[in-house]
C-alpha cells in the first residue's frame, strides 16, 4: 500500500511542512517528521481542509423600472478628484569634505567614510587592484571607489 509523505503534501499544498505537521498533529492525526507517511484517504482529506472552498458570487436583481420612472433619466454623481499635498522638497546632497592623510589603508580610508571595508575592498577588486585592509591607496583611487559606493566626497591630503 502506497503512502504520501507529509513533506510531498506540503509541497503539494504550498506550505511549509513545520505548519501542515502541526495542523496535523491538531487534527489528531500523529505525525513524527516531514518523513512520516499516511495513507492516500487521510491525504485527501487534508487537501480537502486546505483547499479553498469554491465560492459563488451571486449577482444583485436587476433593478425594477416602474413606468413613471422611465421619462427619467438617471445620472451618476462624478466623483471630485482627490488632493494631495504638494511633496515635500528634498534638500540637495551636499559634498562631505574629508581630510585624509597621503598614506590611507584601505581600513582608514572605509572607516573615515563610515563604510564597510568589505564594500570597499569589492569595489577596489572590480577595478582591478587587489588590496587587503592593511594595503596603502592613492586619494584619486579612494575618491573613485567613493563614488562607486555612493559617497559624494571632497578628499583633501
Amino acid at each position: 500500500m502506497a503512502g504520501v509523505r507529509v513533506y510531498e503534501l506540503a509541497r503539494d499544498l504550498g506550505v511549509p511542512s513545520k505548519n501542515l505537521i502541526e495542523e496535523l498533529r491538531n487534527q489528531g492525526i500523529e505525525v513524527k517528521s516531514h518523513m512520516s507517511t499516511m495513507d492516500e484517504e487521510t491525504a485527501g482529506l487534508v487537501l480537502d481542509l486546505y483547499r479553498p472552498q469554491e465560492t459563488t458570487i451571486v449577482a444583485p436583481p436587476p433593478p425594477i423600472e416602474s413606468p413613471a420612472m422611465s421619462s427619467h433619466i438617471l445620472v451618476q454623481p462624478t466623483p471630485h478628484p482627490v488632493e494631495f499635498p504638494p511633496p515635500i522638497p528634498q534638500p540637495e546632497p551636499t559634498a562631505m569634505i574629508v581630510r585624509l592623510p597621503e598614506a590611507l589603508t584601505v581600513k582608514d580610508f572605509a572607516d573615515t567614510l563610515h563604510l564597510k571595508t568589505k564594500d570597499v575592498l569589492m569595489q577596489l577588486m572590480s577595478l582591478g587592484t587587489v588590496a587587503s585592509i592593511n594595503t596603502v591607496i592613492g586619494l584619486d583611487l579612494a575618491h573613485t571607489v567613493a563614488q562607486k559606493l555612493g559617497k559624494d566626497v571632497l578628499l583633501i591630503s
